[in-house]
């Protein structure tokens, strides 16, 4: 392992050979495009339940675990009303977070994290109301287009957060 002071040497030489930082811009870019959800970008805490942001698996009914809203989540583990997905965007300027996301002139869930990304283009989460959220549905924010994709479109086994 190299000392500290070899440090700023280090930096230099990878620089050199061409290793560019990587900023949270990039970071962002490659949780969206994974699905992956952000404190109050995706998860508002008392507003949304675990079934919103596709975390299904986290929860438990099992036979004598009692926990505060436990009667709610059952109520609704068999149809949860709203579901995270991925939305792929018409090329263009992205809307801002939190804009609206229509349906046919209704509005059906909110836009949470939009991003370029130079895999897919235009793509952004957002959280929608379970009945628009059939593969390649067509909705609309602040007068883009866009269809509904799978919660991940790159990376669906989350291998690249482990690496």
């Amino acid at each position: 392992i190299p000392a500290r002071d070899d440090a700023e040497r280090l930096w230099l030489a990878l620089a050199d050979a061409g290793v560019r930082p990587l900023g949270f811009h990039a970071i962002d870019i490659a949780r969206i495009e994974a699905g992956l959800i952000v404190f109050e970008y995706e998860y508002e805490p008392g507003q949304l339940t675990p079934f919103d942001l596709g975390m299904d698996r986290m929860v438990s009914f099992a036979d004598g675990l009692e926990y505060v809203g436990r009667d709610a989540l059952q109520a609704i583990a068999d149809n949860p009303p709203r579901r995270l997905k991925t939305l792929r965007l018409e090329p263009g300027d992205l809307p801002e977070a939190g804009s609206d996301v229509t349906r046919e002139g209704q509005v059906v869930g909110t836009l949470t994290s939009p991003t370029n990304s130079p895999r897919f283009g235009n793509i952004a989460l957002a959280i929608l109301d379970s009945a628009a959220t059939g593969t390649d549905t067509v909705v609309s924010v602040d007068g883009h287009t866009a269809t509904v994709a799978d919660l991940s479109i790159f990376d669906p086994q989350k291998l690249k957060p482990r690496a």
